[in-house]
């Protein structure tokens, strides 16, 4: 997964990511790739939640670099769930693409075959 999201990446003009959660060490993975995407101009838009603190929030001092357009997080914990993983990359020849699976952005989850 992460060999080909990194391609998807830098051939994109904007990229919506909903993910249930987003891990520190394994962001690294592809963040050469979005710093390169937003300093082109690139929108870059992601909603997450926080329920089971499984999101490492220490990634939002990323955006230093990586300039996100939005951000959206959901801080409840009581009734929000979301496991929903998905990466919408447009791009402006209408050849977008979509990935929905189980992909967080997890190390486990975007390097196994």
């Amino acid at each position: 997964m992460v060999s080909e999201l990194k391609k998807e990446i830098v051939s994109s003009h904007k990229i919506d990511v909903l993910v249930s959660f987003i891990k520190w060490n394994s962001l690294g993975l592809i963040l050469n790739e979005l710093i390169q995407f937003t300093a082109k101009g690139g929108k870059l838009r992601v909603i997450t939640i926080s329920y089971l603190g499984a999101t490492d929030f220490k990634w939002r001092s990323s955006s230093v670099n990586c300039p996100i357009t939005e951000i959206h997080i959901s801080y409840d914990t009581e009734q929000t769930r979301l496991h929903a993983e998905t990466y919408v990359l447009w791009r402006d020849t209408g050849f977008s693409n979509v990935y929905i699976g189980s992909p967080n952005i997890s190390e486990s989850s975007m390097t196994r075959d």
